[in-house]
């Protein structure tokens, strides 16, 4: 694993393909291949190291230097991985100028949907459980 300040600068160059593992890699390819050695870095960790690499996420979605494609995959793998912690990330970067870039706006949209539907799906959940209990 990274040192936790390096888990950013990782996590962006595993999106561009400039990591070791993803030299070769065709460039139209790594959509899929950076994505996936996000997802392995997250994966691999744990506890403080889990936080850490979740921090980096938060702060590459805040990174009003970097592409708007590489903020959005960003966003996306946010989405797909349920991190609440970056949600205060998200929205500023939906308030922000860059949030109209149609990548962005898609991002941000899924991610708020992913949210609230977890939300959702919390409360009908604890809704049904109260239902079958008070039926016992």
């Amino acid at each position: 694993m990274a040192e936790p300040h390096d888990y950013a600068d990782l996590i962006v160059r595993s999106l561009k393909g400039e990591v070791d593992e993803l030299a070769g890699i065709p460039s139209g390819r790594l959509d899929w291949n950076g994505v996936s050695a996000v997802m392995a870095l997250y994966a691999g960790s744990a506890n403080e190291e889990r936080t850490a690499v979740i921090e980096a996420i938060g702060r590459v979605i805040d990174d009003d230097n970097l592409a708007p494609s590489i903020r959005a995959e960003v966003v996306d793998l946010a989405a797909n991985l349920d991190i609440s912690q970056v949600e205060a990330s998200v929205l500023r970067l939906e308030q922000s100028s860059v949030a109209e870039e149609p990548v962005v706006r898609d991002a941000v949209t899924h991610y708020l949907a992913v949210r609230q539907m977890g939300v959702l799906l919390r409360h009908h959940s604890e809704a049904l459980v109260a239902t079958r209990s008070a039926g016992d």
